[in-house]
């Protein structure tokens, strides 16, 4: 039908999508008083738009919405008849928590890698060992919330040794490492992730410590002992050591939080020289 709005010829005007906005793209032209427009009877499937809008092209088509969709679902398009159907893929989740061991050293060496049997209970059994030439990298996928250690085996899987802590999906979802000589040292571990977050030195600390601080693991292999044993007590001497060399950039008695690293990464790469 035609309705004359102050002298304007309408075909079939769609007054409510503009008097929502949904042209503001377009200047509304002021000479027309909306709120005084009969909107009974009116069809509002088309309208002459040069006749509304100051601006007359490019000329707008407006539709009725379909109302969004949850943010969680992937509506697929519409396909013809006897055509495959659009797969829409579900969203990417978050990549496996990722452990990247790279050995740096002159000779082979054979990484252990441990999960926790607790909350801050080491394991002394490796669920996974990967005997790695100089320069050879092994990706290992741990589960979500996985915490436990990295370490070189030089000798049996309780000798004193360089360990490399990791605990994934930690506190607000974090990733968080460090690397600790409390348990002993038989070797220089670097800990980084993406972020550039580092813990632990590529120094061998073992070749300035004094001969005194020095003992064997089982395999006769040169270490550096606990500094907090398992039996109790401390090593002051070693400690002492270990402050006066910038303690390594790693935990030399429990209360060094300052050396752990916080990550919004899940993956870790520990290298072993």
């Amino acid at each position: 039908m035609k309705i004359n709005i102050q002298g304007l010829a309408l075909t079939g005007v769609a007054l409510h999508a503009i008097q929502r906005g949904a042209a503001a793209p377009l200047e509304k032209r002021q000479d027309i008083n909306w709120s005084t427009v009969d909107y009974s009877g009116v069809d509002f499937n088309t309208i002459d738009w040069s006749s509304v809008f100051a601006v007359p092209t490019p000329t707008p088509a407006f539709a009725v919405a379909e109302p969004e969709a949850p943010a969680q679902l992937q509506i697929a398009p519409k396909v013809a008849q006897g055509a495959a159907p659009v797969v829409t893929p579900p969203p990417v989740p978050n990549g496996a928590n990722v452990l990247t061991l790279i050995n740096r050293g002159v000779a082979a060496a054979t990484i252990g890698v441990f999960e926790n049997e607790a909350s801050d209970l080491p394991s002394f059994n490796a669920e996974q060992t990967a005997v790695l030439a100089p320069s050879a990298t092994q990706v290992v996928n741990v589960a979500e919330g996985w915490a436990g250690r990295v370490q070189k085996l030089t000798g049996s899987q309780s000798d004193p040794a360089t360990w490399g802590e990791v605990t994934f999906n930690g506190y607000e979802n974090l990733m968080y490492f460090d690397v600790s000589y409390i348990r002993g040292n038989n070797g220089p571990v670097v800990l980084s992730d993406a972020e550039g977050n580092v813990a632990g030195t590529a120094e061998d600390l073992r070749g300035e410590a004094p001969g005194a601080l020095h003992t064997t693991d089982s395999s006769g292999h040169d270490v550096l002992d606990a500094t907090e044993p398992f039996s109790g007590g401390s090593n002051g001497a070693l400690i002492s050591f270990y402050r006066s060399h910038s303690d390594g950039n790693g935990y030399v008695i429990n209360s060094d939080s300052q050396y752990v690293r916080s990550s919004n990464t899940n993956a870790v790469v520990a290298e072993f020289y």
